[in-house]
Order: C-alpha cells, then structure tokens, then sequence
C-alpha cells in the first residue's frame, strides 16, 4: 500500500454572527374588559316608626239601680165598695189608684 494524497473539494458550512437591527411585526391578541352599565331599580326596606294602640280589659264595680214591684198591702173599707171597676182609692195612701176585676156571671 502507497500512500498517496487526493484533494477532493468538501462543502463547509460556516455560521457568522453579524449585529445587525431586526424588526419583526408580530400580531397580538389581548382580551380588554369592557364597562357595561345598565340601570337596576331595587326596593330598600325602610325602618319606619309604628304607633301601636293596646286595648285591655279591666273589671270595674258599677251600681246599677233597677226598678222593682213593690207591693202594698190596703184594709178595704167597710162596706165594700169593691162591686164596680172603678178607679178609686181608700185615701190610706194618697195619690195611689186602683181597680178591681170582677169575674162576670
């Protein structure tokens, strides 16, 4: 074996850092958060001051004056005069009228 040299052409890649300015548009997206204002009518309870009224009941002694018959007793006078339906009296008390009822026959 010989040796022997071959130039045979190779392909070399090389890499070369250069400082050069770049711009780049790049399109994003953002999520804003939007204002809604909408009008809402709400019922607030108020404390509103109440007059409250209590009635009770109470036992209470009343006199009460109520008319009641009283009876009087009379002497019929001699000779009875007790045979018509006349109103007379006998003058024991004056003022003082009566009658009397016959049963008729």
């Amino acid at each position: 074996m010989v040796e022997v040299e071959i130039e045979v052409p190779e392909e070399v890649e090389t890499t070369i850092m250069v400082d050069t300015p770049v711009e780049i548009e790049v399109l994003r997206e953002i999520k804003v958060p939007v204002t809604v204002e909408i009008a809402v009518e709400k019922e607030i309870p108020v404390e509103v001051d109440q007059e409250i009224t209590e009635l009770r009941t109470v036992e209470k002694e009343i006199e009460v004056t109520e008319p009641v018959a009283v009876t009087y007793q009379e002497k019929i006078a001699t000779p009875p005069c007790h045979w018509h339906d006349i109103s007379h009296t006998h003058s024991m008390k004056a003022g003082l009228t009566h009658t009397h009822r016959h049963k008729q026959d």
